[in-house]
């Protein structure tokens, strides 16, 4: 559970690291697309560790995770290919 601490820690601060910029530099700012970017961090981090071990591991070499490293990279292809964000 110790690298779910670590995952909402970086979230709480890349939020308020977004909010400050923000606040900085309102006309740019989009409150929407930082908790997007928030919530693909933490679904890259959820789906990277095997939703934080508890998703079996299926594949062999399970002290190399490439089952997660599969996912993280399957989720990041399909965000990819959504209208929002495109493959610019």
């Amino acid at each position: 559970m110790n690298s779910a601490v670590r995952v909402a820690g970086t979230l709480v601060l890349l939020l308020l690291a977004g909010l400050l910029v923000g606040l900085i530099k309102p006309k740019g700012f989009s409150l929407r697309w930082l908790l997007i970017a928030a919530g693909l961090v933490g679904l890259n981090a959820f789906l990277l560790t095997r939703g934080f071990g508890l998703i079996p591991d299926f594949l062999p070499s399970a002290h190399w995770n490439w089952q997660g490293k599969i996912f993280a990279l399957m989720a990041t292809l399909v965000v990819a290919s959504l209208p929002q964000f495109g493959w610019r």
